[in-house]
């Protein structure tokens, strides 16, 4: 992983984990980290200005403080304002958490 983004990432950590867009504003590719404490299911999607969902990054089983960097190439999206959302259902006690992060495309 990108040794900017990891470091970003332990900076990050909020109430429930973290969640890092780098570099923010992206031109070409962009990076998105993330760490929760607890392991779950996880999906991370990006929407647009209106709300609408545009992709979903990732969707996947999580293991429990692992570091997860995804590399997304953002050419094919419009220049403007965008935001990436991660949704998880914990293991643990079955609750769903969301963080999420504003970032804009150059282009």
């Amino acid at each position: 992983p990108e040794d900017n983004t990891v470091g970003l990432i332990d900076l990050a950590k909020g109430e429930y984990g973290s969640l890092v867009v780098y570099p923010n504003p992206a031109v070409d590719v962009m990076q998105v980290g993330f760490t929760l404490p607890e392991s779950g299911r996880l999906n991370i999607s990006i929407f647009n200005e209106l709300g609408q969902k545009v992709t979903d990054l990732y969707n996947s089983n999580y293991a429990a403080d692992s570091k997860i960097v995804q590399q997304t190439d953002v050419t094919s999206l419009a220049g403007g304002i965008y935001f990436v959302t991660l949704t998880f259902t914990s293991d643990v006690d079955g609750k769903t958490h969301m963080i999420t992060e504003k970032f804009q495309v150059i282009n």
